[in-house]
């Protein structure tokens, strides 16, 4: 199987070096000194660009990060610096698969790498709740989903799968719920929801907290429809 391809764009050639260094025993890595370097590096080739880092300098303050979704191919990570935790909700929610600041340590993306791959989302887990209020509140959807009637009907019937405490578990995540608060809510100890989180993964096929909450929001469709996802709220374990 070939590797997947890196796209890696930074105006600095120092950084893209270092960024190739911990890249290229694994992967294919492409790199663009600008975005028009990357724009027609991706017209005049047939590259599969698998997931693109991008060096968050290069990013306007006022630039809508929905327009990166939008004209960058497959999943995109941008390195950072002290980006307000405001903003890095905001980009993940728009679509980015994940944000690293720039003076962290250079030798973790390549693990980076690995985890956006396999689907994750790289991102500080404290925000993990205030990205998943935000897609609810703001009706945004990292994946663009628009899922037909067949796709629904799969969805749902998986959701039948899981246990009464795990539909608990998992409706308080749609809701934007941290693991102690789940916890203390449901009078169970942080490792059980722990547990019943990676049960649910397993059982919906999904990778994290935010992908289960665009699989529940894909399946209510809108605020109005949030009746159908399950809102079990029982003393029992």
């Amino acid at each position: 199987m070939d590797n997947p391809i890196i796209l890696l764009v930074s105006e600095n050639a120092d950084t893209l070096r270092k960024w190739s260094c911990h890249l290229t025993d694994d992967y294919t890595v492409e790199v663009a000194l600008n975005w028009q370097e990357s724009k027609l590096l991706l017209e005049k080739s047939d590259l599969q660009i698998n997931l693109t880092i991008i060096d968050g300098s290069l990013i306007p303050n006022d630039y809508p990060f929905s327009s990166l979704s939008e004209n960058i191919p497959g999943k995109h990570v941008v390195i950072g610096h002290q980006w307000p935790e405001e903003k890095q909700i905001q980009l993940i929610a728009s679509g980015a698969s994940g944000y690293q600041e720039s003076d962290g340590n250079s030798t973790s993306l390549a693990l980076i790498v690995s985890r956006v791959l396999e689907g994750e989302v790289w991102i500080q887990r404290h925000l993990i709740p205030k990205i998943i209020k935000t897609l609810i509140a703001n009706k945004i959807d990292p994946q663009k989903l628009h899922d037909d009637d067949e796709i629904t009907a799969k969805k749902k019937e998986l959701l039948k799968s899981l246990t009464p405490r795990e539909m608990q578990v998992a409706d308080m995540v749609f809701h934007g719920g941290s693991t102690k608060k789940i916890a203390a809510t449901l009078f169970i100890t942080e490792r059980t929801v722990k547990a019943h989180l990676s049960a649910i993964f397993r059982k919906l096929e999904v990778p994290d907290r935010i992908h289960l909450a665009i699989y529940l929001r894909s399946i209510s469709g809108s605020k109005e429809d949030e009746d159908e996802i399950p809102q079990i709220h029982t003393k029992s374990n």
